[in-house]
């Protein structure tokens, strides 16, 4: 039922310019995600401190470098990035370093201490960034960590270390000039003083030491300061319960007024952090366990994390085959804490510090970090909600887990998640169901559904994604979806042979699904037919003197018929050096003999299993291929592009050294251009990058953008997940050493919504709708630039013509381009380079219906030919491929991306009943009843939600009828009249379409930013305006 809303037409007024409002980025220009970012910094960090070392008011950071001795200082560029790192050499294998002024100038200098030797190093800041030569001085036995505070209130830095062998700590007072005097030793009552801090713990004003013992009882050993430099009164309290205490961190975080001790244990993963209460004169007791049974917790700082002027606790800890995390205790400010938050760090770390790194006056996190194939500092920063963005964690269950797979299940409109699971990679199917909050609802399992490999699609033609899936029985599965989300039983379907990857697509080209399975034992592919009611029947099998383990179907030589290609591995038993292999398809079911795309020798065996995937990366219209572990399992990524007719050049490398375990394609930045993402890498899978590399079109791809992920990777997939019209990164993981441990993350996408890659008259790409019309009668076109109110007349194509604007060389601006229905050619102008291009395409009575159906930012040509109902669309093969029947002659096409995936999604308006038949590119077939028979469809994103609304404009009446999403809006609008032609557009820059009619040279623009209409006289009658085109 249709409900109209009581809305009036307000002052008409006549402008030649547009107004300046907001507009949508086109793209980012670089990776912008919500997680913990990795930074290249030294070979083997082991400690870090922030600090302005150049004095340019921009928080940077040092960081003890063990193995190469050294300190390297990363300069932060006010925005919590680091881009450029200085070097300074100290002594020999420094584990640890602090800040002080020691030449009192104002200026922060470094102290390390170095394990290698009996020093420590002073390094003297120039107030530029650099350092003086580094100065020696002995503090004896082997220093493990160093403090710098002022002990006899001079005004100047003084040090304290602790020393492992011996259990003493060394205390050398500043000379007054830069330099340090003679040691003096304090024992130490507890063995192996592995860390210090200073504070005051009687109230005395002067300042105190105490030391985390890690064994022979696990002590805190206190120091009391007698103000000139010197300490008496040591004592030690043992800490039950707490062997082998790593970290101590001191502050009044029970808001008593008396400095308190928060203490970790590195117990193995029964390790827990607790609290030491101070009784204001140097002694202590027992406080609560702040975090129990956690994994070898390095560090533990006392701060104000948030904004409630109370202090917390955040702890440094190994968790396991998660990764290393931060946990995030907030205080309440009378000795209690509640865990916060878990923050996803890069690699194994030392040392984690608190500090404001882009000046929003919000506390962010550093760490150290190392893997087995990176270094440096991963760096989490706060989302303006004093929340740290970091990986956000779907789920940590029970469960093995194997492959990944997104799409919409129950066709909510949302993308839903599952995995297979259970032992040995699964025998279940676990489904996500995407709630409306972004969030997911783990829903149940489905026994004997599940396997190493899942793949979906609409196997049964009922509309909704079923679920195929590869056992470690040699079994196919399928499972066929009930339309809400839910699976019964499947069907099995026999391999013969190990089954270890597959892929679908319509090999025969009869409109039905089928499947493609490669079988590493028998050396062969497996063609299973579907018949289009969910049933498979194996039709072929074609072998190869290869061992396939991963699999990606496309158009590969350029024939328009799908072909599948093979990444193959060698077991060091005499098999062939064939990496990659393609098979092309004949069209009708079967594939021709495989073709070796590369006989490259791998430098070792290849034992894992290699990841594949396929994109258009440098824009020539030819799929290409990119491939992980193809000469060893720790290499990096490669890419070999396609030259045309199934051959491939030479492999390139990825601008990296780090190797990955999984990868995969998607536009990440939204430009149109398909980025790789990897994940996961090291040997066996253990380092937990995940490396993001935009494509730079003729640049190549840039050096990667890295985020912490996990060790062991399953699947990485880019997608949206939040129904925001912008595609975030997904991945999951697998404990190795046991099969009920898994769990799901994703890294939210920041990029701003790129609203005018899918806008028809979008021509100096503002984001904004152009008042543009084609006039018949002489070939010109009439543009009035939205971004500086300029006018533009252009002459491309003649009468008869039918103009076809769009983005067709993806460079976010609408090209001009008409189709000749006299011949079936499509002319257009690109405007990334101004030059003419022509591709034939379809034939006399044919409808053009252009639009970006995979999705990748270029607009693709497509026609639909009423005499039969058919779409055919010129694709990127990695997508689609070939002709689908879809509607009647007396239809009307209405493409439009109505499930919000960034593709065109096919769809008809059928005026007999007012029905519209759509199939989504997502979700399949869906179909609504919707307007009345003389109605003239107008879908576009009225409500801003990414997704095309369905609406009509109804001449009789010159209302407009919208199908919004129902909490945002809904009803008519009364805007028109008989003969107006409806130009729906997103003219104001509210993310919104603007109901708009032209009148014979007059445009009238309802602008749903304030409900204000503008009317502009641009045109004549007989004109064609862009935006309604065609």
């Amino acid at each position: 039922m249709i409900q109209k809303a009581h809305v009036f037409l307000l002052t008409l007024v006549c402008l030649m310019s547009l107004m300046t409002a907001e507009i949508y980025a086109d793209g980012c220009a670089g990776v912008n995600l919500k997680g913990t970012r990795n930074y290249s910094v030294g070979q083997t960090p082991y400690d870090v401190v922030p600090g302005d070392f150049n004095l340019d008011g921009k928080p940077d950071i040092a960081v003890a470098d063990y193995s190469v001795s050294s300190v390297r200082v990363a300069f932060g560029d006010g925005s919590g990035s680091f881009a450029s790192v200085n070097t300074f050499a100290v002594g020999l294998n420094p584990t640890s370093l602090a800040v002080g002024d020691f030449n009192g100038d104002g200026k922060p200098d470094l102290v390390t201490a170095n394990n290698g030797t009996v020093y420590v190093t002073v390094l003297l800041n120039n107030g530029t960034g650099g350092f003086s030569a580094a100065a020696d001085y002995s503090a004896g036995g082997t220093p493990e960590k160093v403090l710098a505070a002022d002990f006899n209130g001079d005004g100047k830095s003084d040090v304290a270390v602790t020393s492992l062998v011996g259990n003493f700590i060394t205390i050398l007072i500043n000379n007054g000039t830069g330099g340090l005097l003679s040691p003096v030793y304090y024992p130490s009552t507890g063995s192996r003083p592995r860390d210090i801090v200073a504070s005051d713990f009687n109230n005395d004003g002067k300042v105190d030491l105490a030391t985390a013992n890690g064994l022979n009882g696990a002590t805190v050993s206190i120091l009391l300061g007698t103000g000139t430099g010197t300490f008496n009164g040591l004592a030690a309290f043992q800490i039950f319960g707490l062997p082998f205490l790593s970290s101590l961190a001191a502050g009044d975080y029970n808001g008593d007024g008396k400095n308190d001790l928060v203490v970790a244990s590195d117990n193995g993963t029964a390790a827990n952090v607790r609290g030491l209460l101070g009784n204001g004169n140097g002694t202590f007791t027992a406080g609560a366990i702040i975090a129990n049974s956690i994994a070898l917790p390095s560090d533990v700082v006392l701060d104000y994390v948030n904004s409630d002027n109370k202090l917390d606790v955040v702890v440094l800890h190994d968790d396991l085959w998660r990764g290393w995390a931060a946990n995030i205790y907030y205080g309440d400010g009378a000795g209690g804490t509640t865990l916060s938050q878990v923050v996803l760090m890069g690699g194994s770390a030392h040392s984690v510090v608190v500090a404001d790194l882009n000046g929003d006056s919000q506390k962010d996190l550093v760490t150290d970090f190392v893997t087995g194939s990176d270094a440096g500092l991963s760096v989490a920063l706060t989302n303006g909600t004093e929340r740290i963005e970091t990986a956000d964690k779907i789920s940590d269950g029970p469960y093995d887990s194997g492959t990944l797979l997104l799409a919409d299940l129950n066709q909510d409109g949302r993308n839903d998640l599952a995995v297979s699971g259970g032992p040995l990679f699964g025998t279940y199917l676990y489904v996500f169901l995407n709630l409306a909050n972004g969030g997911f609802e783990f829903t149940s399992f489905y026994a004997g559904a599940g396997g190493r490999y899942l793949a979906s699609g609409d196997f049964n033609s009922d509309g909704s994604p079923d679920i195929a899936a590869l056992t470690n029985y040699g079994d196919l599965t399928v499972t066929l979806n009930n339309g809400s989300g839910r699976f019964p039983s499947p069907a099995h379907f026999a391999v013969f042979g190990t089954a270890d990857a597959l892929a679908t697509g319509d090999v025969n080209r009869d409109g039905k699904l089928d499947i493609i399975v490669a079988s590493r034992s028998t050396n062969a592919i497996r063609i299973f037919t579907g018949n289009g009611s969910g049933g498979f029947q194996l039709t072929g099998n074609i072998y190869v003197n290869a061992n396939p383990v991963s699999m990606v179907m496309g158009d590969f030589n350029g024939d328009g018929k799908p072909d599948v290609v093979t990444a193959n591995v060698c077991d060091g038993t005499g098999c062939p050096a064939r990496l990659l292999t393609l098979f092309a398809g004949d069209g009708l079911g079967s594939f021709a003999p495989p073709l070796d795309i590369t006989t490259q020798v791998s430098p070792t065996p290849v034992l894992n299993n290699q990841s594949l995937a396929a994109g258009d990366f440098n824009g020539d219209g030819r799929l290409d291929l990119t491939i992980t572990k193809i000469a060893a399992p720790d290499s990096p990524p490669q890419i070999t592009f396609n030259q045309g007719g199934g051959s491939f050049s030479a492999f390139t490398g990825l601008p990296t050294t780090k190797p990955s375990q999984v990868i995969t394609v998607g536009d990440v930045n939204g430009d149109g251009k398909p980025d790789i993402v990897t994940g996961g890498g090291g040997a066996n899978g253990g380092d937990g990058d995940v490396q993001v590399f935009l494509n730079g079109g003729a640049s190549g791809f840039d050096v990667p953008v890295t985020y912490a992920g996990l060790p062991y990777m399953q699947t990485i997939l880019v997608g949206d997940t939040n129904a925001d019209g912008k595609r975030e990164i997904v991945f999951n993981n697998r404990e190795p050493a046991s099969s009920n441990s898994t769990t799901l993350w994703r890294l939210f996408n920041k990029c701003a919504l790129n609203r005018s890659a899918g806008m028809t008259a979008d021509f100096d790409g503002d984001g904004l709708t152009d008042l543009s019309v084609f006039r018949p009668s002489n070939g010109y076109w009439y543009i009035i630039y939205s971004s500086n109110s300029s006018f533009h007349a252009f002459a491309f194509g003649t009468n008869g013509d039918t103009p076809v604007p769009g983005d067709y060389d993806g460079d976010g601006k609408t090209d001009l381009a008409v189709f000749r229905p006299s011949t079936g050619t499509w002319y257009y102008l690109k405007s990334s380079d101004g030059q003419v291009a022509y591709q034939t395409f379809g034939a006399n009575g044919d409808m053009p219906v252009q639009g970006d159906y995979d999705g990748d930012g270029r607009t693709n040509f497509a026609i639909w030919r009423p005499s039969t109902g058919t779409w055919y669309t010129s694709l990127d093969p990695a997508t689609n491929f070939g002709a689908v029947v879809w509607g009647a002659s007396t239809d009307t096409p209405v493409p439009a991306d109505y499930d919000g995936d960034g593709r065109t999604d096919i769809g008809v308006f059928r005026p007999a009943d007012a029905f519209w038949y759509l199939l989504k590119s997502s979700q399949g077939y869906q179909g609504q009843l919707f307007g009345a028979s003389t109605d003239t469809p107008v879908p576009a994103d009225y409500d801003g939600d990414g997704k095309e609304d369905l609406a009509v404009f109804r001449q009789s009446t010159g209302v407009w009828y919208t199908s919004l999403n129902p909490a945002t809006n809904s009803g008519a609008i009364q805007f028109g009249q008989t003969g107006d032609v409806p130009v729906p557009g997103y003219y104001d820059g509210d993310g919104k379409a603007d109901a708009a009619v032209f009148r014979q040279g007059d445009w009238y623009i309802f602008q749903s930013t304030n409900n204000s209409v503008r009317g502009v006289h641009f045109g004549s009658s007989g004109d064609v305006p862009a935006p309604q085109a065609p």
